[in-house]
């Protein structure tokens, strides 16, 4: 019961890498139609806190 229950936490963790990574990617695609600017810059950093947050409050529970 202990494994499978490891495991799925394993699993939960590559969805939410997968997730990232393609959150990154149409990041990357809006910067090069948009610029760049502080104010995209901040909301970026502010999802990546909130992203860590969450995963942080998830491995206590």
């Amino acid at each position: 019961m202990k494994k499978n229950n490891t495991l799925k936490k394993v699993f939960w963790l590559l969805l939410i890498l997968l997730l990232l990574f393609i959150l990154l990617k149409v990041l990357v695609e809006v910067f090069k139609w948009f610029r760049a600017d502080t104010i995209q810059i901040s909301i970026l950093v502010l999802l990546i806190v909130f992203f860590l947050w969450m995963m942080g409050r998830d491995s206590k529970l």
